[in-house]
């Protein structure tokens, strides 16, 4: 995981939001396979950072198939960036925390 990602697992173990173990396969039945975002809870609930490698046209396609496939699966995908980290951290939390369907243990940042 990048230091960005990193840093976005971080906030959110420290709200109590997820357990410090948050890769969770994602199956894809179709494809036969398993996928892993950057953070998941069995929930289901992805958490994606978007870093400066998903900018590129090839990886903007690729990434919203995998999206999509997340979605028809039932998965919430919740997607940020260095700027959501950097300028509002309690959003990421609040978001997060309502959708796991329960509030942070700790205050938020």
């Amino acid at each position: 995981m990048s230091p960005p990602g990193t840093r976005l697992r971080l906030l959110l173990v420290r709200a109590g939001l997820l357990r410090r173990e948050v890769r969770h396969p994602v199956l894809d039945d179709a494809r036969r396979r398993a996928v892993w975002p950057d953070l998941a809870s069995p929930a289901p609930v992805g958490i994606e950072y978007e870093g400066a490698d998903h900018t590129g046209p090839d990886r903007v396609l690729r990434d919203a198939t995998r999206v999509t496939r997340r979605f028809d699966a039932g998965w919430r995908i919740y997607r940020y960036t260095r700027l959501d980290l950097r300028d509002e951290p309690g959003r990421i939390v609040a978001e997060i925390g309502r959708a796991l369907d329960h509030a942070p243990t700790s205050g938020t940042p």
